[in-house]
């Protein structure tokens, strides 16, 4: 099975979900449009389309590559849901750079190198926005 074959064969709210886990470099955006589009077109499932952005932590991601896509309908609900969705991951980041900078200030005090690889700065790092990508704090 072709790695694309995969993706045609799942509901259009999984398509959908795929299409809008990114956000496409100016190069690109034209093809993530098109592919928002069709999996939008597709009769979508917005209630699964939302528990699949849920369960796959992109509901910052989602909403700005729907909210870029044109020609695309998004029921007022959904909009209203994904809105709030994505104000909540972008929160939740700003509180974690907070708590790592704290952290990292008191590894650096206490002469500990220390490079954080992952989490808001890593959306930082990829989408110049702390908050597009949802992170967890691991605490062992």
């Amino acid at each position: 099975m072709a790695e694309s074959d995969w993706l045609r064969d799942a509901s259009p709210a999984f398509q959908r979900m795929i299409a809008t886990s990114w956000i496409a470099p100016d190069s690109c955006r034209d093809d993530q449009d098109d592919a928002v589009h069709r999996a939008c077109e597709a009769c979508p499932n917005w209630t699964e389309y939302l528990h699949l952005v849920d369960r796959h932590r992109t509901p910052a991601l989602s909403w700005a590559a729907l909210k870029r896509a044109p020609r695309v309908h998004i029921p007022e609900q959904v909009q209203q849901e994904l809105q709030r969705r994505s104000d909540v991951c972008r929160l939740q980041a700003m509180l974690r750079l907070q708590l790592l900078a704290g952290v990292l200030k008191g590894l650096n005090h206490s002469g500990i190198p220390v490079m954080p690889l992952k989490g808001p700065l890593l959306s930082l790092a990829l989408y110049g926005d702390a908050g597009l990508r949802q992170s967890k704090i691991w605490i062992y």
